[in-house]
């Protein structure tokens, strides 16, 4: 039934299924601790859920272990695009303001919203930024490669300049620095190929999406996983 599919597609997009099984194959990822919430949803209503500051508090815990800044996002987003309010956790006496974010931009994510019941506390990647955009968020090198049954399909630059031209890039040649963070050479797209194979296979085989993330070393991260069909695709004419 294509509901009990759409379940299924749920459950294998939560960052508590896929990313154990990429840490466990050796694939680079941030490092991560994954927490179970409760029922958060009476947040915006101004309400304590039951659980809260239990919850909370393992949330300060974990970024204290992950050194500040780090990476706070759900099971099955980050909601980035609004960084120093949700994802960018600078000041561990904030977080209880970014769950809060994270927690209503779940719920008007998708037509249906999106769980929030698992949380994800990530060790931050120093990038090389080249202007940002949106909230501060740092546009770097970040690609997005779709695989099907570990046959590469498709590969793409993450930010298509549509995405960014109305969000306040802080540069005024911004378009000139996104279309050369853009391109990849032959012996990138190789390598970026092989980490999505080898991710494909982690997790069992199928359609995927997996976003890769370039650090300000050259050496690239696995930093997320969907399932294909959900996954924003466009064609640029910078990678084939």
């Amino acid at each position: 039934m294509p509901w009990s599919k759409s379940i299924m597609d749920d459950k294998l997009t939560c960052l508590s299924y896929w990313y154990p099984r990429l840490e466990t194959a050796g694939l680079p990822v941030p490092r991560t601790t994954i927490l179970h919430a409760p029922d958060l949803i009476s947040l915006l209503d101004g309400e304590t859920p039951a659980g809260w500051h239990d919850f909370l508090q393992q949330v300060k815990d974990a970024c204290l272990k992950h050194e500040l800044p780090c990476f706070l996002r759900t099971g099955y987003g980050s909601g980035k695009h609004y960084w120093d309010k949700t994802c960018f956790v600078a000041d561990v006496e904030k977080v209880d303001s970014h769950i809060y974010e994270l927690v209503e931009w779940s719920e008007i994510a998708d037509f249906a919203g999106l769980p929030h019941d698992i949380f994800a506390i990530r060790t931050l990647i120093p990038t090389r930024p080249v202007f940002k955009a949106f909230h501060g968020f740092p546009v770097t090198r970040e690609f997005r490669v779709f695989i099907r049954d570990e046959v590469i399909e498709h590969t793409q630059p993450y930010w298509p300049p549509a995405a960014i031209e109305d969000h306040n890039p802080d540069k005024e040649n911004w378009r000139e620095l996104l279309y050369w963070i853009s391109k990849l050479a032959d012996h990138e797209k190789q390598e970026l190929h092989w980490f999505a194979i080898r991710a494909c296979r982690a997790v069992g085989g199928g359609y995927w999406s997996v976003d890769l993330l370039e650090d300000k070393d050259g050496d690239w991260w696995i930093t997320d996983l969907a399932i294909g069909k959900r996954s924003f695709k466009w064609d640029s004419q910078l990678v084939q």
